[in-house]
């Protein structure tokens, strides 16, 4: 059965008592768009911030590009994220969160990343499969976010993620990916998985994708669909479905 989680619920998050609370249904389907892997000079960010409509820019911390990318963002008016390298089987990355590490050690690096990341207001995962099943490595990280009144987006690398319900039983405004956007390549694979993000909208009342800003086509072809449906769907970002105050 494929995978089709999403919010715990539909509508904005009221505070920190669940996942979301419900609100009225909207009146078009609405879609959020992640674009993951922000800060560093592969990105076509010149082309992400010409986009017709609201995405959000998941930002890697203590990237080069990081600080600029927030202030362009913030004059924008665009979502940002703190796009936090988590542990997973991959061995040339440098992560903030790992399983060998200690509560404290994780409930320091978290913090560190996030604060060097001003005006974020919630994170999701870069990579992650072997810290999103670990519940012991979960657990400071749902504690910084509790103390930073911050969501969290699964990004679900792996089916086995544990995040979505180690936030609901702490209280933590969550959402879930629905569909990696262009983890094949190329415009037109991307305007399928985008038909089918628009589906699953379409019946739930919203969806999410992930994106990344190096797939220039990807980018382009986002920017043609968002053109096409400008009158039929309201795109938003993140923090307009699930919103931690």
């Amino acid at each position: 059965m494929p995978l089709l989680p999403g919010l715990i619920g539909l509508g904005l998050a009221t505070g920190m008592t669940g996942c979301v609370t419900r609100s009225p249904a909207p009146a078009k389907p609405r879609l959020a768009i992640i674009l993951d892997d922000a800060g560093n000079e592969n990105g076509f960010y010149d082309e992400i911030f010409k986009l017709p409509r609201p995405v959000t820019l998941a930002i890697i911390p203590h990237t080069p590009w990081a600080a600029p990318l927030l202030r362009r963002a913030r004059q924008k008016g665009m979502d940002t994220i703190g796009h936090i390298p988590m542990q997973s089987p991959v061995t040339n990355e440098i992560f903030v969160v790992t399983t060998n590490m200690t509560a404290s050690e994780i409930y320091e690096n978290l913090t560190a990343a996030i604060d060097s990341l001003p005006g974020i207001r919630g994170i999701n995962n870069h990579m992650g499969s072997l810290v999103s099943t670990d519940p012991a490595s979960l657990a400071p990280v749902m504690a910084v976010l509790k103390a930073k009144r911050m969501f969290i987006v699964d990004s679900r690398t792996t089916r086995g993620s544990l995040i979505l319900k180690t936030a609901q039983e702490r209280g933590i405004p969550c959402l879930a990916k629905d569909d990696f956007l262009d983890s094949e390549g190329g415009a037109d694979r991307m305007r399928k998985h985008l038909s089918y993000l628009l589906s699953v909208a379409r019946k739930r009342g919203y969806a999410v994708g992930i994106g990344h800003v190096q797939n220039l086509e990807a980018i382009l072809a986002l920017g043609d669909f968002m053109r096409e449906h400008a009158k039929d769907v309201e795109f938003v970002g993140i923090s307009q479905l699930i919103q931690a105050d």
